[in-house]
């Protein structure tokens, strides 16, 4: 069995009270999953990432937006490899812990409401129906939403063309929710001053 540590992470109020209550509800021990979940999403971010890291400026400010949402703090006992993960990938693309646990936080108790706030309608409209879908064993299915909960905003991103790493849409109160970003869309950097210039 492989050794675990407690991390201390200041996760947004509202976010983590509905994650206990769903894993409440289900039966699954939170800290158990959440090291499950973030093994496997932390080698899904890098390649989604690629080369793009914030720059310091990027990181205070995703911070700071972050800062304004109302937060609990929350130990977390995780496997010391994947805290191990979280630091590496936190640290080659430099961003800030706190906003790369919530986000992952966000998408596993966000309503289809909130998704499409965001601008991710994952409605089956927007997908290609699968016939079959409702022929297979519901373990099975369930096997997949449990270790693969963002498969179906990935398949949405992907037919349009957009990245999961990435969202320039979202709405100012949630920004601090967000991995990377770009430093145009980070006031007072001058990549900012230059993009905001453009549009005179």
């Amino acid at each position: 069995m492989s050794e675990r540590a407690k991390i201390m992470v200041s996760l947004v109020t509202p976010l983590i009270d509905r994650l206990n209550r769903q894993m409440e509800q289900i039966g699954i021990r939170r800290d158990a999953y959440l090291t499950q979940l973030l093994n496997f999403e932390l080698n899904k971010l890098v390649i989604e990432l690629g080369d793009k890291c914030n720059s310091e400026a990027g990181k205070k400010y995703l911070g700071m937006e972050l800062q304004k949402l109302p937060k609990t703090s929350v130990s977390i006992a995780l496997n010391k490899s994947v805290i191990e993960k979280i630091s590496y990938v936190c640290k080659k693309h430099n961003i800030d812990r706190d906003c790369l646990i919530n986000r992952i936080i966000f998408f596993l108790s966000a309503e289809r409401k909130h998704l499409i706030n965001i601008g991710l309608d994952c409605s089956t409209q927007s997908l290609p129906v699968d016939l079959t879908e409702g022929l297979v064993n519901p373990f099975e299915q369930a096997h997949e939403l449990i270790n693969e909960p963002f498969s179906k905003i990935r398949e949405w991103m992907t037919q349009s063309d957009n990245e999961i790493s990435t969202f320039y849409l979202w709405p100012l109160d949630v920004i601090g929710l967000n991995c990377v970003i770009d430093d145009h869309l980070v006031p007072g950097t001058n990549k900012y001053l230059e993009f905001i210039a453009s549009f005179s």
